[in-house]
């Protein structure tokens, strides 16, 4: 009973930690194009949900901890893997939001630190799922 309660709390605490740092880690920059008041409620909400992604990886790595320790690579890649996909969000996007629009090395660093390294941890999550499908598939 009391892990049903740590994996409420957890996404709870990290969502709602995320969402008031985004400020502290990424500041707006001075002169920053601003969004309109009709398209700033669409960005508020993405903020929210990846802020929310954010706490349910958090529940993610502290839930599964205990059955993947002692485990193979392939299994931790693919802990690791799921996780990333819920956690990088929060970050990946505030990046883009900060980033100087006419800076190519910014762009590259995020395209290869976040966007390169979802694509991976999609290919390794779906290669697990994949297997996981096959094995159990009737003959």
């Amino acid at each position: 009973m009391q892990n049903k309660w740590v994996l409420i709390i957890i996404p709870i605490v990290g969502a709602v930690a995320s969402f008031a740092l985004t400020p502290v880690f990424w500041p707006t920059p001075a002169g920053m194009a601003m969004p309109s008041s009709a398209q700033m409620p669409l960005l508020i909400g993405i903020s929210v949900i990846e802020s929310i992604a954010f706490g349910i990886g958090l529940a993610f790595l502290y839930s599964l901890w205990p059955f993947v320790r002692g485990r193979g690579t392939g299994d931790w890649l693919v802990y690791l893997s799921a996780a990333w996909l819920l956690i990088s969000w929060w970050p990946h996007d505030n990046f883009h939001r900060v980033m100087a629009m006419n800076d190519f090395s910014q762009l590259i660093r995020i395209e290869w630190g976040f966007h390169f390294t979802l694509i991976v941890a999609g290919v390794l999550v779906a290669s697990f799922v994949w297997k996981q499908f096959a094995a159990s598939r009737p003959e």
